[in-house]
Protein backbone atom coordinates (compact mmCIF):
# COMPACT_ATOMS: atom_id res chain seq x y z
CA UNK A 1 0.00 0.00 0.00
CA UNK A 2 1.41 3.74 -0.97
CA UNK A 3 1.53 6.19 1.81
CA UNK A 4 -0.94 9.34 1.53
CA UNK A 5 1.07 12.28 -0.02
CA UNK A 6 0.84 13.98 3.52
CA UNK A 7 2.33 11.17 5.10
CA UNK A 8 5.11 10.98 1.95
CA UNK A 9 5.27 15.10 2.44
CA UNK A 10 5.84 14.75 6.22
CA UNK A 11 8.38 11.67 6.13
CA UNK A 12 10.47 13.60 3.41
CA UNK A 13 10.34 16.60 5.44
CA UNK A 14 11.20 14.41 9.02
CA UNK A 15 14.31 12.96 6.97
CA UNK A 16 15.63 16.60 5.71
CA UNK A 17 15.55 17.61 9.32
CA UNK A 18 17.52 14.57 10.53
CA UNK A 19 20.17 15.64 8.07
CA UNK A 20 20.03 19.43 9.10
CA UNK A 21 19.99 18.37 13.03
CA UNK A 22 23.32 15.62 12.48
CA UNK A 23 25.06 18.75 10.38
CA UNK A 24 24.23 20.92 13.32
CA UNK A 25 24.24 18.67 16.93
CA UNK A 26 26.26 16.02 18.43
CA UNK A 27 25.55 12.17 18.59
CA UNK A 28 24.15 12.91 22.21
CA UNK A 29 21.99 16.04 21.88
CA UNK A 30 20.41 13.98 17.98
CA UNK A 31 19.60 11.13 21.09
CA UNK A 32 18.39 13.58 23.96
CA UNK A 33 16.53 15.36 21.68
CA UNK A 34 14.63 12.20 19.70
CA UNK A 35 13.58 11.26 23.02
CA UNK A 36 12.62 14.70 24.39
CA UNK A 37 10.30 15.52 21.81
CA UNK A 38 8.98 11.42 21.91
CA UNK A 39 8.04 13.08 25.80
CA UNK A 40 10.64 11.57 27.80
CA UNK A 41 11.38 12.98 31.15
CA UNK A 42 14.52 14.14 31.81
CA UNK A 43 15.11 11.04 34.18
CA UNK A 44 13.98 8.71 31.73
CA UNK A 45 16.28 10.22 29.07
CA UNK A 46 19.22 9.67 31.54
CA UNK A 47 18.53 6.26 32.03
CA UNK A 48 18.13 5.48 28.60
CA UNK A 49 21.27 6.90 27.83
CA UNK A 50 23.17 6.12 30.60
CA UNK A 51 24.05 9.73 31.74
CA UNK A 52 23.06 11.89 34.81
CA UNK A 53 20.13 14.45 34.47
CA UNK A 54 22.51 17.82 34.44
CA UNK A 55 23.99 16.31 31.48
CA UNK A 56 20.60 15.62 30.09
CA UNK A 57 19.90 19.18 30.95
CA UNK A 58 23.10 20.88 29.66
CA UNK A 59 22.40 19.14 25.87
CA UNK A 60 19.28 20.52 25.75
CA UNK A 61 20.33 23.85 26.72
CA UNK A 62 22.91 23.53 23.70
CA UNK A 63 20.27 22.47 21.44
CA UNK A 64 18.02 25.27 22.46
CA UNK A 65 20.53 27.60 21.82
CA UNK A 66 22.42 26.44 18.62
CA UNK A 67 19.29 27.13 16.05
CA UNK A 68 20.21 31.04 17.49
CA UNK A 69 23.48 31.02 15.47
CA UNK A 70 21.88 30.18 12.39
CA UNK A 71 20.30 33.55 11.15
CA UNK A 72 17.86 30.77 9.03
CA UNK A 73 16.78 29.11 12.00
CA UNK A 74 15.25 32.03 13.35
CA UNK A 75 14.93 32.79 17.39
CA UNK A 76 15.99 29.20 19.07
CA UNK A 77 13.77 26.67 20.20
CA UNK A 78 11.88 27.84 23.54
CA UNK A 79 10.12 24.18 24.61
CA UNK A 80 8.93 20.74 24.02
CA UNK A 81 5.92 22.60 21.80
CA UNK A 82 8.18 24.84 20.05
CA UNK A 83 10.64 21.54 19.09
CA UNK A 84 7.95 18.97 18.27
CA UNK A 85 6.32 22.31 16.01
CA UNK A 86 9.66 22.65 14.40
CA UNK A 87 10.07 19.23 13.73
CA UNK A 88 6.90 19.22 11.42
CA UNK A 89 6.66 21.94 9.79
CA UNK A 90 10.63 21.96 9.00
Amino acid sequence: MRPTRPTHCLARAYDSMRRSMAEMLSGLEVDVLRLYVEGKSYQEIGDHLGRHVKSIDNALQRIKRKPRRTPAAGSGLRGRRSVRSRLLTS
